[in-house]
């Protein structure tokens, strides 16, 4: 932000709190009513998995 104007720097500023003021008063029916959830993932941990991700040299 060092090398925005102050005039932008303001700008960017009360931009936020609008959004934040009207995310605030929405109350959750801008988008969509129903909420889509993703579909559920099987796990897919096996022990070699644990192992690697366990091992210091990797990671």
């Amino acid at each position: 932000m060092r090398a925005r104007s102050v005039k932008k720097i303001r700008n960017v500023v009360y931009t936020c709190i609008i959004l934040h003021n009207m995310i605030l008063k929405d109350d959750g029916k801008a988008i969509a009513p129903v909420h889509i959830r993703d579909p559920p993932v099987e796990p897919t941990l096996d022990d070699t998995v644990l192992g690697e991700l366990m091992n210091e040299d990797t990671h």
